[in-house]
């Protein structure tokens, strides 16, 4: 399982021990179909995913516990079924004409606009996510060869891309005129003390702004 799923049970089971916790039951072998059911009513109706995970990782949690013979009686079958099916939705993007006119929004005479040039320049060139562009790391970069070799977050898989010359020069424009002195390992840090490594909500928020910014 990826960091990112492991995450996520933890996030529902969490909260289904709050919900126990606080309604009096700290023992698993007091879990009742009245629990699990009242928590599952305690759940936004509205966020259908939120719901649908939440059933699929307490099947999982119970399925366990009585295949390790930990409770004798499967609480699976007090956990009720939904019909949620996962919609496939349609890719977004925007044309060449609104990237080139995005970037050259930018101030690169600034350190932090020589930071965002560079983020958005790779998002645009090479499509990397805002998680694994917060943490590309020196490391990642393979001037000789000129590839960026880095492993992705969200699928564990290896992956290798072109150091294209555009993204070698801004990032040796940021190192050089923008980057904050720092002994960090990655790349892209804040622009403001103490200077930590940016992260895919704060690249998010940025790209957000530089769009709006740019009145597209």
């Amino acid at each position: 399982r990826s960091k990112l799923t492991i995450d996520k049970i933890e996030t529902h089971m969490s909260n289904f021990n709050f919900w126990l916790l606080s309604n009096g039951v700290s023992i698993i072998h007091d879990i009742k179909q009245i629990h699990t059911n009242n928590f599952i009513k305690s759940l936004d109706p509205n966020k259908k995913a939120l719901l649908h995970d939440t059933l699929m990782d307490l099947t999982g949690f119970f399925n366990y516990l009585y295949k390790k013979e930990i409770i004798s009686v499967n609480v699976v079958s007090f956990i009720p079924k939904d019909n949620y099916v996962r919609q496939s939705q349609l890719p977004s993007y925007y044309t060449e004409e609104e990237i080139d006119k995005l970037l050259k929004a930018i101030d690169r005479g600034t350190a932090v606009g020589k930071r965002d040039y560079t983020i958005l320049l790779i998002a645009a060139r090479l499509g990397l996510r805002a998680s694994d562009i917060a943490r590309l790391k020196f490391e990642n970069l393979h001037w000789g060869n000129s590839i960026i070799v880095l492993n992705q977050y969200k699928t564990g898989k290896n992956l290798t891309l072109p150091l294209l010359p555009a993204i070698g020069n801004a990032i040796l424009d940021y190192i050089q005129y923008g980057r904050p002195q720092s002994g960090e390992k990655n790349i892209f840090l804040l622009a403001v003390s103490p200077f930590i490594p940016t992260t895919s909500r704060s690249i998010s928020t940025m790209v957000q702004r530089r769009f709006i910014d740019s009145n597209i």
